[in-house]
Formats: C-alpha cells, structure tokens, sequence
C-alpha cells in the first residue's frame, strides 16, 4: 500500500511535468505507477491525462477502460471515461456512460455535472442549469476534487460567449444552499481575480476566510489549491473549444 504522504510527492511531479509541457515524462510517470499500483484509478486516470495533452485522446480513452475492467465500481473513473467520450464527440456514448454513472452512484455529484456539461454541448441552457443545480446538491464541502467537478461546468460556461455570469451564478447558488462551506466562496474570488475584479475578489475572499476553521496557513494553502483548479478548469474549456473550430 502506497503512503499519503508518497502519493502526494507523485502526485505533485505529475503535476510539474505536465504544466512543464513534458507530456512523455508525465506519461511514463503514470504508467509506472499503474504498474506498480494498478487498483489506483489515479494513476489510470493520469495516463489517460497524458495521452490527451500528447494528442492521443483515443489511447487516453482505452487505458480509461482497460481501468474499468480491474475497478468497475470507480465513480471516478467512469466520470473521466465520460469526459473522454464528450472530448472525442461520442456524445451518444457519453450519455449511456453519464446516466449508467447516475444509476450506479446517485449520491455522487460526477454524472449530474457531466450531464450539465453535455446538455451545454447541445446549447441547451436551461437543462444544463437543472443538472448542475443536482449536482451542487450532491458535492461533499469536505472533497476539493468534487467541487473541481463543477468547475467543469462553470468552465465550459465561461468558454461560452456572454455565458460568465451563468458560470458564476452556479457557484453562488452554492453558495446559498451551503452557506458553511469554504469552497463557493474561494471559486468565486479565483474567477474575480482572473477577471481582474480585485474588490469582489477579496470581497468573496473574506467570506471564505470567515468560514474557515483552520490556520492561516492552511487557509491559504486551501485557496492555492482552488485557484489552480479554476484556471486548469478554464483551461482546459478554452482548449476544447478551440479543438471545435
């Protein structure tokens, strides 16, 4: 069994290697950790994030699913097969994937927001608002990863034309239906900030802050985090939809 405490230097040189452009080191990084810890969907799920970057979404496609036969019952790595098949425009399957998802998991946030991100493919606003609003309903304050699973949706509504207010709108309902949770507020001031909102910003900042129960340190640390999944969240938006044109 793998450490917390290793898991997360590996983690973190993934990370570096892929913001690095060195897609291949990242690559063989995850796939020797699949070998070595191949019922880790976090390593499969790295591979098939290192095949896409490489341009070789399909082969990121096929170590999903290759996963899915050792780990059947991985929300998250039928989620990220999900967000494969809508990158590749397999929308059909995508949605067969997404509602198996909700069938098997229906506490989970994962197949809600994918179901958001897949009626917003189709330009249909408002079914993509009522999916985001279950999945806002489902999301564990505790889990950074599943509140990154919404920023999925805010992001690829900010990569819609006049659609940023509907991105953030998603994050102040949550907002309002979990008013102890840090982590709306903390989304909210990273997407001020990107925008150059420096009020507003610290305005949502301060609220984060006075729900936090930890140190300063930690809080700050907490909202690093939450700042670096909004942008590879946006990032990734605007490359998709680059890929579309």
């Amino acid at each position: 069994m793998l450490l917390p405490s290793l898991w997360k230097i590996i983690a973190k040189r993934f990370r570096r290697l892929m913001q690095s452009g060195r897609y291949g080191d990242a690559l063989i990084l995850a796939r020797r950790y699949t070998r070595l810890h191949p019922h880790d969907p976090a390593g499969w799920i790295f591979v098939s994030n290192a095949q896409d970057a490489l341009g070789e979404p399909e082969r990121g496609l096929d170590a999903i699913l290759a996963a899915l036969e050792r780990m059947p019952t991985s929300t998250e790595l039928r989620w990220t097969g999900a967000e494969a098949l809508m990158s590749l425009e397999r929308i059909d399957e995508a949605e067969a994937a997404l509602n198996e998802l909700i069938q098997r998991d229906p506490t989970a946030p994962h197949g809600y927001a994918g179901r958001a991100r897949l009626a917003l493919k189709r330009g249909e606003l408002e079914e993509a608002q009522s999916w985001a609003d279950e999945a806002v309903r489902r999301i564990n304050p505790a889990e950074v990863h599943e509140y990154a699973i919404l920023l999925s949706v805010a992001a690829t509504l900010m990569a819609l034309p006049g659609e940023l207010a509907a991105a953030e709108a998603l994050f102040l309902k949550a907002a309002r239906q979990r008013k102890l949770d840090v982590a709306p507020h903390l989304v909210l001031a990273s997407i001020r900030g990107l925008q150059g909102n420096r009020v507003a910003q610290a305005e949502h900042r301060a609220d984060a802050r006075a729900r936090w129960r930890g140190s300063n340190e930690e809080f700050i640390r907490e909202e690093q985090r939450y700042e670096g999944a909004v942008e590879r969240a946006i990032t990734y938006a605007k490359q998709e939809a680059l890929r579309k044109k």
